[in-house]
């Protein structure tokens, strides 16, 4: 029998509901202003954009008005295990600055971007192509207003790591201290919301 990692109390997952996905994008949007992803001239043609959170349209191939179309949005997917009876997801395994690692009480799969030496191991390992290089120094035009909307929890990124989806982190610790200065040791289901 395949052995499997004992959680704590919770192993976060994210739930879409495909059925009210109409493809607008707004998640990819407020994904990248609540994690400070910086704003960056499209280069997605030179596979350069950063993008955590992907959203990807599939057809049956009919026409009109037989087509059927569904949406589908992509963060990284906080694997388990590498699909090949390792017991780390593909990225933390070839990460050899250990920037990459799994919380094995969350599930979360984190990334310390001040040890990530940008060799781009666990871009190339990670099976949804979730990970992204960060090509530039954080930009985010001033005089335009998006100074305003900085999230002072997420520190940007610098040029030279790769960057990939925390699962909101900031937002799970923010949870955390405030279970905690209430006396509590776990948190409550509601508390933590990506």
């Amino acid at each position: 029998m395949k052995k499997t990692h004992d959680h704590g109390k919770h192993k976060y997952g994210m739930v879409i509901n495909l059925d009210k996905c109409t493809g607008c994008g707004t998640c990819m949007v407020a994904c990248a202003a609540e994690n400070n992803v910086s704003v960056r001239p499209d280069e997605s043609d030179k596979l350069r954009a950063i993008t955590w959170m992907q959203l990807f349209k599939a057809t049956n191939g009919k026409k009109f008005p037989e087509t059927e179309v569904v949406y589908f949005p992509r963060p990284c997917m906080h694997c388990d295990e590498d699909g090949h009876g390792g017991h780390h997801p593909s990225c933390v395994s070839v990460c050899v600055a250990t920037a990459t690692r799994i919380d094995h009480n969350t599930g979360i799969v984190s990334q310390v971007y001040t040890r990530c030496i940008g060799c781009r191991y666990c871009q190339a390992a990670c099976p949804y192509k979730a990970r992204y290089f960060n090509w530039w120094d954080g930009y985010f035009p001033k005089g335009k207003g998006l100074e305003r909307y900085l999230s002072p929890e997420v520190s940007p990124r610098m040029r030279g790591v790769v960057e990939k989806c925390t699962f909101c982190h900031h937002r799970l610790m923010r949870a955390k201290n405030q279970a905690y200065a209430e006396g509590r040791r776990e948190i409550e289901e509601h508390e933590y919301v990506t």
